[in-house]
């Protein structure tokens, strides 16, 4: 059967403004005098067997049907879309045309396009251990650092953690071998469910503890309020604030960031079918880094780590945000890492409603 309408796409430039420009041929008369709407779709697809995908409008125009053609102007920064392929996600652009000329269904018409964007230079590094370093500390040394009061919550955590984690463990495998459901989840496989339980209450216990840990020093942004752009130099004592309760020997700080695959898919069967979110970090790098080899106690951070973060750098060799919701797409992670040799580290997550989407595109002299 032949089609009713085509779409082609094509890439210009207008009075220094590039331009996207899509035709719509149409090859049946019926589809005249009909309101109708022309719409780009960002489709993120998950790479999973049991994927959870997701598609959002990016682009929507009103129109009549009244021609057999129909040409559609959109200007570069009003449709900051890219065609992505990666490992755990991929993202395809579509033009797709909506006629309402059904009493129950409408006409359609969708065809994919392509739109790329490379950054130039590839200067990244491996991004899951940039965001998420190994943590070398001592226990006994950190605990000797932290207030009084720290110490009695990370016994008491401890005190709560060790017999549930046991008892949980216990209650798993009797249900296992004797074949009745002691424990509080009614399931076939007991046992490993109760580790899983058991492994899950271990994990935010040791967050908790962990987060005690940290005690030994008062770290966080300082109120900036300025947009993150392409030409951004940052002073680090305008970004961070804190001081140390003992002195600080051989700290380290970094600006890092990388781009972030993100999806969902499906595991489990039946009432036990559960949708998992992931996170996959790549292209990542360093902003900004230095050491210090001694702080005093009661110091002003921002007093020791001179210069600037240079954000031009994260803009040409990361990939632009191109996201559907909060839960698909390619984001942007940034974090301002405090590493010590001997005390748990100190992280700071930035926020992304400071990066600005079209510094990414001017860095790449897309705009």
């Amino acid at each position: 059967m032949a089609e009713k309408m085509t779409i082609s796409h094509s890439v210009s430039s207008q009075d220094h403004e590039q331009m996207h420009n899509f035709t719509l041929l149409v090859h049946d008369q019926s589809l005249f005098n009909h309101e109708a709407k022309f719409q780009i779709i960002r489709r993120v697809t998950v790479n999973d067997g049991r994927a959870v995908n997701s598609e959002t409008i990016v682009y929507e125009e009103a129109f009549n049907m009244d021609s057999e053609s129909v040409d559609f102007h959109i200007q570069f920064k009003d449709l900051l879309c890219y065609d992505y392929t990666g490992e755990m996600v991929n993202v395809h652009l579509s033009a797709k045309c909506i006629v309402n000329n059904g009493i129950i269904f409408d006409t359609n018409h969708s065809q994919i396009f392509h739109i790329s964007h490379t950054p130039p230079l590839d200067k990244s590094i491996e991004a899951s251990t940039l965001i998420d370093p190994k943590d070398e500390y001592s226990l006994l040394k950190n605990y000797g650092v932290i207030p009084s009061k720290n110490k009695i919550y990370i016994i008491l955590a401890a005190i709560i953690a060790i017999p549930l984690v046991i008892l949980n463990l216990l209650f798993g495998f009797m249900s296992q071998i004797t074949g009745e459901y002691v424990w509080v989840a009614r399931t076939d496989m007991p046992a490993v469910w109760s580790g899983i339980s058991g492994g899950l209450s271990g994990l935010a216990i040791w967050a908790y503890i962990r987060h005690q840990f940290k005690q030994y020093m008062s770290f966080s942004f300082k109120k900036f309020s300025e947009k993150i752009e392409y030409t951004s130099r940052i002073a680090i004592s305008d970004m961070i604030k804190g001081k140390s309760k003992i002195a600080l020997n051989d700290i380290i700080l970094r600006v890092v960031a990388c781009n972030i695959e993100k999806g969902q898919y499906k595991r489990g069967h039946g009432t036990k079918t559960r949708t998992v979110s992931f996170k996959n970090p790549f292209r990542g790098l360093v902003l900004y880094e230095k050491s210090i080899n001694n702080i005093p106690p009661k110091m002003q951070l921002g007093l020791f780590f001179g210069g600037h973060c240079d954000f031009k750098k994260m803009y040409a060799t990361l990939y632009p945000p191109q996201l559907v919701g909060s839960s698909h797409g390619i984001g942007i992670y940034w974090e301002i890492q405090l590493i010590h040799p001997n005390f748990i580290d100190q992280e700071l997550v930035g926020s992304n409603d400071r990066i600005d989407t079209l510094s990414f595109y001017i860095a790449n002299e897309k705009l």
